[in-house]
Protein backbone atom coordinates (compact mmCIF):
# COMPACT_ATOMS: atom_id res chain seq x y z
CA UNK A 1 0.00 0.00 0.00
CA UNK A 2 2.06 2.67 -1.31
CA UNK A 3 1.63 6.16 -1.96
CA UNK A 4 0.14 6.64 -5.02
CA UNK A 5 1.92 9.32 -7.35
CA UNK A 6 1.93 12.46 -7.34
CA UNK A 7 -1.44 12.84 -9.56
CA UNK A 8 -1.64 15.36 -12.34
CA UNK A 9 -4.54 17.91 -12.05
CA UNK A 10 -7.02 17.02 -15.06
CA UNK A 11 -9.97 15.54 -16.59
CA UNK A 12 -8.74 11.39 -17.22
CA UNK A 13 -11.60 8.76 -19.21
CA UNK A 14 -11.26 5.59 -19.35
CA UNK A 15 -13.73 3.41 -21.61
CA UNK A 16 -13.95 -0.55 -21.91
CA UNK A 17 -12.74 -1.38 -25.26
CA UNK A 18 -15.88 -4.03 -25.64
CA UNK A 19 -19.61 -3.57 -24.70
CA UNK A 20 -21.05 -5.64 -21.91
CA UNK A 21 -24.72 -6.79 -22.42
CA UNK A 22 -24.59 -3.79 -24.75
CA UNK A 23 -23.03 -1.09 -22.36
CA UNK A 24 -19.59 0.18 -22.68
CA UNK A 25 -18.75 0.80 -19.07
CA UNK A 26 -16.99 5.15 -18.50
CA UNK A 27 -15.06 6.11 -15.86
CA UNK A 28 -14.45 10.20 -15.66
CA UNK A 29 -12.11 11.25 -13.17
CA UNK A 30 -11.05 15.04 -12.10
CA UNK A 31 -7.89 15.48 -10.21
CA UNK A 32 -7.74 18.69 -8.62
CA UNK A 33 -4.73 19.98 -6.52
CA UNK A 34 -2.98 16.31 -6.98
CA UNK A 35 -6.19 14.87 -5.41
CA UNK A 36 -9.15 12.47 -7.07
CA UNK A 37 -11.81 15.14 -6.43
CA UNK A 38 -14.64 14.01 -9.01
CA UNK A 39 -15.30 10.32 -10.07
CA UNK A 40 -17.92 9.82 -12.48
CA UNK A 41 -18.93 5.64 -13.70
CA UNK A 42 -21.36 5.35 -16.39
CA UNK A 43 -22.02 2.65 -19.18
CA UNK A 44 -23.29 3.99 -22.42
CA UNK A 45 -25.46 1.94 -25.05
CA UNK A 46 -25.44 2.18 -28.42
CA UNK A 47 -28.20 4.95 -28.46
CA UNK A 48 -25.50 7.30 -26.14
CA UNK A 49 -27.69 6.44 -23.19
CA UNK A 50 -25.73 6.09 -20.06
CA UNK A 51 -27.26 3.36 -16.92
CA UNK A 52 -27.27 6.36 -14.70
CA UNK A 53 -29.70 8.42 -16.55
CA UNK A 54 -31.71 5.42 -17.61
CA UNK A 55 -31.79 4.28 -13.79
CA UNK A 56 -32.86 8.10 -13.15
CA UNK A 57 -35.86 7.73 -15.07
CA UNK A 58 -37.10 4.33 -14.44
CA UNK A 59 -35.68 2.64 -17.48
CA UNK A 60 -33.06 0.26 -16.00
CA UNK A 61 -33.74 -0.93 -12.64
CA UNK A 62 -32.06 -3.02 -10.05
CA UNK A 63 -33.66 -5.12 -7.87
CA UNK A 64 -36.50 -3.33 -5.70
CA UNK A 65 -33.96 -3.96 -2.31
CA UNK A 66 -30.98 -2.47 -3.74
CA UNK A 67 -30.34 1.23 -4.45
CA UNK A 68 -30.74 2.43 -8.19
CA UNK A 69 -27.49 2.11 -10.42
CA UNK A 70 -27.09 5.12 -10.22
CA UNK A 71 -27.00 5.74 -6.59
CA UNK A 72 -24.38 2.57 -6.67
CA UNK A 73 -22.24 4.44 -8.91
CA UNK A 74 -21.90 7.10 -6.93
CA UNK A 75 -21.61 5.15 -3.73
CA UNK A 76 -18.60 3.46 -5.51
CA UNK A 77 -17.09 7.13 -6.68
CA UNK A 78 -17.74 8.53 -3.30
CA UNK A 79 -15.59 5.49 -1.75
CA UNK A 80 -12.63 6.02 -4.16
CA UNK A 81 -12.60 9.94 -3.41
CA UNK A 82 -12.88 9.04 0.01
CA UNK A 83 -10.00 6.65 0.08
CA UNK A 84 -7.80 8.29 -2.85
CA UNK A 85 -7.58 4.96 -4.27
CA UNK A 86 -9.43 1.80 -5.23
CA UNK A 87 -7.23 -0.53 -3.15
CA UNK A 88 -9.54 -2.02 -0.67
CA UNK A 89 -12.49 -2.58 -3.28
CA UNK A 90 -11.78 -6.38 -2.61
CA UNK A 91 -14.23 -8.49 -4.51
CA UNK A 92 -15.22 -11.80 -6.04
CA UNK A 93 -14.74 -13.94 -9.18
CA UNK A 94 -18.00 -12.42 -9.92
CA UNK A 95 -16.56 -8.73 -9.48
CA UNK A 96 -19.20 -8.20 -6.45
CA UNK A 97 -17.48 -6.42 -3.28
CA UNK A 98 -18.53 -5.83 0.17
CA UNK A 99 -16.48 -2.96 0.51
CA UNK A 100 -19.20 -0.77 0.56
CA UNK A 101 -22.78 -1.52 1.25
CA UNK A 102 -25.51 -1.06 -0.50
CA UNK A 103 -23.47 -1.98 -3.92
CA UNK A 104 -24.55 -5.13 -5.74
CA UNK A 105 -23.50 -4.59 -8.66
CA UNK A 106 -20.28 -6.16 -10.54
CA UNK A 107 -17.61 -3.31 -9.93
CA UNK A 108 -14.28 -4.68 -11.70
CA UNK A 109 -15.06 -2.51 -14.94
CA UNK A 110 -15.44 0.01 -12.85
CA UNK A 111 -12.08 -0.70 -10.49
CA UNK A 112 -10.31 -1.43 -13.47
CA UNK A 113 -10.91 1.75 -15.09
CA UNK A 114 -10.94 3.81 -12.30
CA UNK A 115 -7.12 2.52 -12.34
CA UNK A 116 -6.57 3.01 -15.86
CA UNK A 117 -7.56 6.68 -15.64
CA UNK A 118 -5.10 7.06 -12.41
CA UNK A 119 -2.55 5.60 -14.34
CA UNK A 120 -3.19 8.36 -17.18
CA UNK A 121 -2.90 10.78 -14.31
CA UNK A 122 0.15 9.84 -12.59
CA UNK A 123 1.97 8.90 -16.44
CA UNK A 124 3.54 12.07 -16.93
CA UNK A 125 5.69 11.07 -13.43
CA UNK A 126 6.59 8.17 -14.37
CA UNK A 127 10.24 7.59 -15.44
Amino acid sequence: GNTHEQLIDGTYIAEANEPSNGFSDIVTLTVEDSKITSLEYDAINEDGEGKNYLSSIGEYTMTDSNPSWEEQASLLAKHVIENQSTNDLSMDDDGKTDAVSGVSIDISAFVNLTNEALQKAAAENQE
